[in-house]
């Protein structure tokens, strides 16, 4: 009987062995299946992922590229500009350098009113007032026909600002609708006369190539601004002045008008006052070289 036990004791163990092997066999078999699953998961997303960053990467090299291409054009283009700069200042500094050596040449009391008069010029091309650059040449008591005359000249407007060349172009080019405008309204007769005018005014003027063939207040506005900016202000004043042209503005219109007529011939002015200055200045250096040549 003991025996009998002992093997049926025995035989139920090794089942139960059987079974729990047979049972760890399909779990493991499992994981390694989940686990395979897994890693092709987890290496398509990888691709994936490495895919997307890629395509970003490429996009921002792209983007990198084609700034640091426009920022390498910028630096040609300040390059350039910055070499064009530095040539204007090479020349002016030669002309100095030039002015400088032959100031040497001269007595102390003449180079000292070089100076002064090239002040002055200075100041005559600006819209600030003249009369504290004027008071400095008049302190060194010139007897110089040309620089007396200047000073004469200027003395009535040197407290006043005088507006340069591109004040003056845009003014015209602001002033001029206006001009136009109320003179074609103002001048038409009768009420229907008016209307239609006003509708004219409406319409822009057809472009004329030649504007000396520009007829009424829109030919002699349309001259007088070509003529400031090439800096003849007394051609650009005689065309403000036309009196075969007929104005008929308001008030306000009339006073600005007459302001700019005013502030022309002013700059007309200055500008000649500026070339004698100029010229007293070249004669007195020409006449210091040639005599320290002789």
């Amino acid at each position: 009987f003991f025996f009998s036990s002992r093997r049926r004791h025995t035989r139920l163990q090794g089942d139960w062995s059987s079974d729990v092997c047979s049972s760890d066999l399909d779990l493991s078999s499992q994981t390694d299946t989940a686990l395979s699953e897994t890693r092709s998961a987890v290496a398509a997303q990888f691709e994936e992922t490495s895919a997307a960053f890629s395509e970003r990467l490429a996009g921002v090299q792209t983007t990198m590229n084609e700034q640091m291409s426009a920022l390498s054009t910028t630096l040609d283009e300040a390059k350039a500009l910055t070499a064009e700069q530095l040539a204007v200042v090479a020349e002016s500094m030669s002309g100095l350098s030039d002015e400088f050596t032959a100031l040497k040449e001269v007595s102390v009391e003449t180079s000292t009113k070089v100076l002064a008069v090239n002040q002055l010029r200075d100041a005559l091309a600006s819209s600030a007032p003249v009369r504290p650059h004027m008071s400095s040449l008049e302190a060194l008591n010139p007897t110089e026909e040309p620089l007396l005359t200047v000073l004469s000249t200027v003395n009535s407007i040197a407290d006043k600002r005088v507006p340069t060349q591109q004040i003056l172009a845009e003014t015209i080019q602001a002033l001029s609708p206006k001009l136009i405008n109320e003179t074609r309204i103002n001048t038409a007769e009768s009420r229907g006369g008016k209307v239609l005018a006003r509708l004219e005014s409406l319409v822009s003027i057809e472009k004329i190539e030649d504007i000396a063939a520009i007829p009424g207040i829109e030919g002699n506005m349309a001259r007088a601004s070509a003529r400031v900016l090439e800096g003849d202000y007394e051609a650009a004043l005689t065309e403000l002045l036309d009196d075969t042209v007929e104005m008929n503005l308001s008030a306000e219109t009339q006073a600005r008008f007459d302001g700019l007529v005013m502030d022309m011939g002013n700059r007309a002015t200055y500008e000649e006052q500026r070339r004698i200055l100029g010229d007293w200045v070249t004669t007195t250096l020409n006449s210091a070289r040639a005599s320290v040549t002789n």
